[in-house]
C-alpha cells in the first residue's frame, strides 16, 4: 500500500514487547499480575512520548492467545460453549492487551499533569492479510497454548482432528508428565488493513498501541470478502511491516527496540558452545546478520533477528533487549554506541557509523 509522504510533527519510535512481557517472573498470569509485568513498559512509555517521540507499540500474545485457547477448548469440550476460532481468540488478546496498556498509560499522563496525553492513547484493533496457501498451514511450526500429558493430546486429536499436536517428547524435568503442544502456522504478513489509520494516528502524535499479537489472521475471500484463517501470527514481523509503512509515509524514525527476556542477542556460535551463557553481541549489520540468520532458534530469538534486521536494512538501528530500565532508555534515549553502556544487541545497516 503507497501512502502520501505525510510531515509527522515529531520522531516516531516503534517498539516491540512479547506477550511474555506481560507475564511477571513470579509466573503470576492473572489480570493483577499482567497489570504490575506491563507497568515498567508503561513508564518508559510515558516516559518517551512526554521527552523524545510519538511511541507505536506493538505486543505479542503468545501466553494470553494460549490461556483463551485453552479455556474456550475445555468449554467446547464439556458441551458448555460453541467452537471459538483462532482469529477470534486473537482479536480477544488485542482488546485484552489493549485494555492494559489504555489504563495504565491513561494513569501515568495524568499524573503527569498532561490530560490530553491521556485523552489521545489510541489501541488500534488490527487485522493482517495472510497468505492462505503459504507452506506453513501444512507444516506448522509455531507452539500454541499450555504443554499437554499424553492423554490430552490424544483427546484433542480425537476431538479436533484439524488440529496438529508435536509429540516429540521435550524431556525437560520441570514438565514433569506434560510434552506434547499444539503447533499452527505463522506464514509472514503481507499487510495490515489498518495502515492508514496507524499513520493517521502517528501523525497526530497519539502514543499508539497496534498489531498486537503479529494482527488478527485473515486471507482475502473473492473480489471483496476476507475470512478469518486458523494461525497465529508473529508480532515481531508484524512490527517490522509495521515500520515500513511508517517509513513509507515520511515518519522520521531514528531507532526501533525489541524487547525480549533476554538482555540481548547470542552469537549462534556462542549459543550452540554455551547455551544461553554466553555474552550478547554489541552491534551486527545486516549482511552478516542475514549470514546468522538460519542458526538462531526458530520461534525464540530467530524471529526477532529478522524483523531487526528487515528494518535496518531500511535504514533504521534497532535495539533488542530485555526489559530493565536501565538498558531500555539507554537503548531508546542514546541509541547504537561502540562504548559505555551499551544497552543490547543492535542491529544497523552496512552502511552505519558510530
Amino acid at each position: 500500500m503507497a501512502f502520501e509522504r505525510l510531515t509527522f510533527p515529531r520522531d516516531v519510535c516503534p517498539i516491540a514487547t512479547g506477550g511474555n512481557a506481560l507475564i511477571p517472573a513470579n509466573g503470576d498470569a492473572s489480570l493483577e499480575g499482567q497489570f504490575r509485568a506491563v507497568a515498567p513498559v508503561a513508564d518508559l512509555i510515558d516516559e518517551i512520548q512526554r521527552m523524545l517521540a510519538t511511541v507505536t507499540i506493538t505486543f505479542g500474545n503468545g501466553p494470553q492467545v494460549g490461556f483463551i485457547d485453552e479455556r474456550n477448548t475445555y468449554a467446547y469440550s464439556d458441551g458448555i460453549l460453541h467452537p471459538v476460532p483462532l482469529d477470534f481468540e486473537v482479536g480477544d488478546t488485542q482488546v485484552g492487551i489493549g485494555t492494559i496498556v489504555t489504563r495504565l498509560l491513561h494513569e501515568r499522563f495524568m499524573k503527569a499533569g498532561r490530560p490530553d496525553l491521556a485523552a489521545r492513547v489510541n489501541h488500534i484493533v488490527t487485522h493482517i492479510f495472510f497468505d492462505p496457501e503459504h507452506p506453513s498451514h501444512k507444516n506448522p511450526q509455531k507452539e500454541l497454548g499450555n504443554w499437554l500429558t499424553a492423554a490430552q493430546a490424544s483427546l484433542y486429536e480425537e476431538r479436533y482432528p484439524h488440529w496438529t499436536i508435536d509429540k516429540r517428547r521435550n524431556e525437560d524435568p520441570d514438565r514433569l508428565d506434560r510434552f506434547y503442544r499444539r503447533l499452527v502456522g505463522s506464514p509472514p504478513p503481507e499487510g495490515i488493513l489498518e495502515m492508514p489509520l496507524i499513520v493517521e494516528s502517528v501523525v497526530n502524535d497519539n502514543p499508539t498501541v497496534d498489531c498486537v499479537g503479529g494482527g488478527i489472521p485473515l486471507a482475502k475471500d473473492g473480489e471483496f470478502g476476507v475470512r478469518g484463517l486458523e494461525i497465529v501470527g508473529d508480532k515481531d514481523a508484524a512490527w517490522a511491516l509495521k515500520v515500513k509503512g511508517l517509513l513509507e509515509a515520511g515518519a522520521p524514525i531514528r531507532r526501533g527496540a525489541i524487547f525480549s527476556k533476554m538482555q540481548g542477542v547470542i552469537l549462534p556460535d556462542v549459543h550452540k558452545e554455551h547455551g544461553m551463557r554466553g555474552a550478547p553481541a554489541r552491534l551486527i549489520r545486516v549482511s552478516e546478520g542475514r549470514q546468522m540468520l538460519p542458526d538462531w532458534q526458530d520461534g525464540n530469538m530467530r524471529p526477532k533477528a529478522r524483523a531487526a534486521l528487515d528494518v535496518a536494512a531500511l535504514g533504521v538501528p534497532v535495539c533488542v533487549t530485555d526489559l530493565d530500565p536501565r538498558r531500555t532508555r539507554a537503548a531508546i534515549f542514546d541509541g547504537p554506541k561502540l562504548d559505555g553502556e551499551f544497552g543490547g544487541t543492535w542491529f544497523v545497516h552496512d552502511d552505519w557509523r558510530a
